[in-house]
């Protein structure tokens, strides 16, 4: 296994949870003191086995992550005050249910972007509010079949793990008609619903396969990022500066974990995922966009941020 010849790194300073980062009192669904609550769940970023001085731009891209998965974490515990969360426990979840807490974490996004991702900070207002649309939706999928990989991790299992402890089998045919239950006609959704859920469930298996860790999901997902930055030709050179240097920190983690051969070859791997990622995103995307036109009470998240609605 490739893990096998992995090291334990050492790290000058470890990252605790960050549960108050997010100016919560700009979002009225959360209670600022319900933060403190949220310690027990565990989150998939591993930030605490790499070397900040070591790998700077990666080991940011983490830390806002975390920031983000942290203050979901929040928000589900005040959406959902009912559930008591166990760990070995799966819960169902309905679409409206879904929805609502996709909703609630595009301004976590968009902080994380603005603290941690550069140079999404050094956008004019107008490019961050379209680098933002296209961008989250990405964002999106990738950290729920990443934390899918990490909370189902046998490739013959069938659940994708939608936020924390809610989950769909979708060879479940009564888990599905639950996450539609509230549609008027759920009959229609089926299908769609059971093929995205297929498509999702074999991108986390592509994740299960290599193995993908922490530093590896954070370097997918800046690139995703400034291969989006690269419409804005006002900071063309400092894109291709965050690139190189992405490459550089996980190609030098590659090789000081594995040695240059395999090293090299894991280096490989990841920009095959990531066109794999691209692809996968490009389906998903236009599958939706026909359920607009073929489903009147069709209603998605992304698509009406993309829409502007």
């Amino acid at each position: 296994m490739r893990r096998e010849a992995e090291k334990t790194e050492s790290t000058d300073s470890q990252i605790q949870n960050e549960e108050n980062n997010i100016p919560l009192d700009n979002l009225n669904f959360i209670l600022p003191e319900i933060a403190s609550t949220s310690a027990h769940f565990k989150l998939p970023m591993d930030i605490y086995l790499y070397d900040s001085i070591q790998y700077p731009t990666l080991f940011k891209i983490l830390k806002g992550m975390q920031t983000f998965l942290t203050s979901q974490k929040s928000i589900i515990i005040a959406a959902f005050p009912e559930d008591k969360f166990d760990e070995s426990e799966f819960k169902l979840i309905k679409k409206s249910e879904f929805d609502r807490l996709q909703k609630s974490g595009i301004p976590l996004i968009y902080y994380m972007l603005d603290e941690y991702f550069e140079p999404f900070s050094l956008l004019n207002q107008e490019q961050k509010i379209h680098l933002f649309k296209f961008y989250t939706m990405k964002f999106s999928f990738l950290m729920n079949a990443y934390h899918t990989a990490k909370k189902c991790p046998n490739l013959d299992d069938t659940r994708l793990a939608t936020h924390y402890q809610y989950s769909i089998d979708y060879t479940n045919d009564d888990h599905i008609k639950y996450f539609l239950s509230e549609s008027e006609n759920p009959e229609k959704h089926f299908n769609l619903t059971l093929s995205i859920l297929k498509q999702s469930r074999a991108m986390s298996n592509k994740f299960i396969k290599q193995e993908i860790n922490g530093i590896e999901f954070a370097t997918l997902a800046y690139i995703m990022f400034l291969m989006e930055c690269e419409n804005f030709s006002n900071i063309e050179n400092i894109i291709v500066q965050q690139k190189d240097q992405t490459f550089k920190e996980i190609h030098n983690y590659y090789v000081t974990n594995f040695g240059y051969e395999q090293g090299g070859v894991n280096f490989s791997n990841l920009f095959h995922l990531l066109d794999v990622c691209m692809n996968f995103y490009s389906k998903v995307i236009d599958d939706l966009r026909m359920a607009t036109i073929f489903l009147n009470d069709f209603d998605d998240v992304w698509i009406n941020m993309e829409e502007g609605k």
